[in-house]
């Protein structure tokens, strides 16, 4: 029997010819300082919501490693903030805000100041209807990042004061709540429009040589990015008869 293992290192560079980018990027980081409660009310949405009752959770893990081994369904999550002028005027493109949550598992309804902004990783309009329909999508989310982006106007935005953000999960069983610890505000970036695909298309062999082709998307209808995209591999190849 003849056994070949491969093992595959690509790097990527991509360089692409943006204007001079001088200034620095601010980020509002949001990894601590979340309230957490069981159960569900609308109210919980509401900024004039006394949370103080509420109990410290932390992001970085899942709600059955925090004391709620038994929770499934409702619970909600919240944390407040200042949003400052300087995120936007620091910023290059001075367009959008990109609110990042990390994952959720399973399922997220969130809010901004009490007006609803995402629902399972899709941004949505304030006047979107609130109903408990989000629960009933695939259970694979627990495993995509909630990424929404807001207009830089956006009235439910509310700048140098201070903004509530509100997230009603809920857990069809098994683990829950925000769990990848990496939640935070910042203004869009170019660099936020390119997508490398290195999923769609499978690994194919020719002779003695491993093809893998992959693409890179800039997904911004607005902006036309010129550079560079090369690949460096490295290839090892062990057999053993």
């Amino acid at each position: 029997m003849k056994i070949i293992l491969i093992s595959l290192l690509f790097v990527f560079f991509v360089n692409i010819a943006f204007p001079a980018q001088t200034r620095t990027y601010e980020i509002i980081n949001l990894k601590e300082g979340w309230k957490f409660i069981e159960g569900d009310n609308p109210a919980n949405a509401s900024p004039q919501l006394d949370d103080s009752k509420w109990v410290p959770i932390r992001v970085d893990k899942v709600w059955e490693e925090q004391g709620y081994e038994k929770l499934d369904g409702f619970a909600w999550f919240r944390i407040k903030f200042v949003l400052p002028s300087s995120l936007k005027e620091n910023s290059y493109l001075k367009e959008e805000v990109r609110i990042f949550l990390g994952k959720i598992n399973n399922f997220d309804q969130s809010f901004l100041n009490g007006s609803i902004f995402g629902i399972n990783g899709e941004t949505v309009p304030a006047d979107t209807l609130i109903d408990n329909g989000y629960t009933k999508a695939e259970i694979q989310l627990y495993n995509k990042e909630r990424c929404y982006v807001l207009s830089m106007d956006d009235p439910r935005l509310l700048w140098d004061k201070e903004n509530v953000i509100a997230v009603r999960v809920f857990d069809e069983g098994g683990l829950g709540g925000i769990y990848t610890g990496d939640a935070s505000i910042r203004m869009v970036k170019y660099g936020d429009f390119l997508m490398i695909d290195k999923v769609s298309n499978p690994f194919s062999y020719k002779n003695d040589d491993i093809v893998k082709n992959y693409s890179l998307e800039n997904k911004s209808a607005k902006y036309t990015l010129n550079g560079m995209f090369t690949m460096e591999g490295v290839t090892k190849v062990s057999k053993c008869v």
